[in-house]
């Protein structure tokens, strides 16, 4: 079984359950419902979305049933898997990442705060006339972090 023969036989079985007919189904055409409970026609994520709103299913619900016919794997056992793996996901902090757009939470390398404390020796390093690079050899961090601190800080 293909995973569009899944998604349709799914699909199918929800509307039949619901006692709906295909033309009760307003927000799709007709024939193109038609072709996706034949498994005979893609669909796009708008598509699925609008599909399990008509259906009035969570789309997870429809992908979970969809997954578990296409695997033949007990929808229990795959909740539970499911269930496991966003454990995981949380422990991971990707859903802060999600929520953040994906985007990194802060810009660049991940700042280091041990670093941070010993820049702040730079300027009395500097006075007692050592060069960049031996402030930055002395602090363990980069020439050019020496530099852009030192450019920083106050006089």
């Amino acid at each position: 079984m293909s995973l569009s023969q899944a998604f349709a036989a799914v699909v199918r079985a929800l509307r039949q359950n619901s006692g709906m007919s295909q033309d009760d189904l307003p927000l799709i055409d007709r024939s193109y419902l038609s072709r996706v409970e034949r498994g005979k026609g893609n669909v796009s994520i708008e598509m699925f979305m609008k599909i399990s709103k008509m259906l009035d299913t969570e789309p997870t619900v429809l992908m979970l049933l969809t997954t578990s016919l296409l695997s033949e794997e007990a929808t229990d056992v795959a909740l539970e898997r499911i269930s496991q793996k966003i454990e995981t996901l949380k422990e991971t902090g990707v859903f802060e990442l999600i929520s953040s757009g994906g985007k990194p939470l802060q810009h660049g390398r991940p700042s280091n705060l041990a670093a941070g404390e010993r820049l702040k020796l730079a300027p009395q390093l500097k006075q007692k006339g050592l060069s960049n690079s031996e402030i930055a050899r002395e602090l363990d961090v980069s020439k050019s972090t020496v530099q852009r601190y030192l450019a920083k800080a106050p006089d």
